[in-house]
């Protein structure tokens, strides 16, 4: 895949974010534009959902973190009711080819979190397939807690319960570790300790 930006352009980029203490993410789905924002130092790649393996050798060798950002990719919505014939079963294989790249990165060592690419109110369709990949549940509540705020900088903070964090808290009436669609029956959500009022609308 081609790249909007040259690799000089991402690299100052990078360099301007890294001397202030920022990271830098990018919208990048793989190939030429991945290589090169990995190459510049870029700290996160959104996506990525073209990724080959090369492309995940050369993520591992910098460290460089991956946003599995699964929803708009994966949903059997993209497929339902779209056009003709021919148009589904182009969908079809391209999530199949998406499922595939997810599964080989999540699985190669790569650390990664969870997004949701904007689609808000989908985090536990994001989590119900990452379990799909063959992936423990406990692992994956981490990629969109601890390993989330790591990826971001901000774990002193807030992804995990300890002293001095932030209690930041979701209440469920189930157990996610057991059926992670659990995860959807929320009854309680503290912000910094405090609850917040009225979730019926969430």
């Amino acid at each position: 895949m081609q790249s909007l930006m040259t690799k000089e352009e991402i690299q100052a980029a990078v360099e301007t974010a890294h001397c202030v203490g920022k990271k830098v993410a990018a919208h990048c789905y793989g190939g030429v534009g991945l290589k090169h924002c990995v190459e510049a130092g870029v700290d996160t790649i959104e996506h990525g959902i073209y990724m080959d393996d090369d492309d995940i050798e050369m993520m591992l060798k910098a460290k460089a973190w991956l946003t599995v950002t699964q929803n708009g990719y994966l949903s059997d919505q993209r497929i339902i009711n779209r056009g003709t014939p021919e148009l589904t079963k182009g969908f079809v294989k391209f999530r199949d080819d998406v499922r595939a790249a997810y599964t080989k990165a999540v699985h190669s060592g790569l650390r990664y979190a969870l997004g949701t690419d904007g689609n808000h109110g989908g985090f536990a369709y994001e989590l119900e397939t990452l379990v799909g990949f063959n992936i423990e549940p406990m692992k994956a509540l981490q990629a969109a807690t601890t390993e989330a705020a790591c990826m971001c900088g901000v774990d002193e903070k807030v992804g995990s319960l300890e002293a001095e964090k932030f209690a930041d808290i979701l209440v469920v009436d189930g157990d996610p570790l057991t059926t992670m669609s659990d995860i959807t029956k929320v009854t309680a959500v503290f912000k910094g300790g405090r609850r917040m009022d009225d979730i019926s609308q969430w």
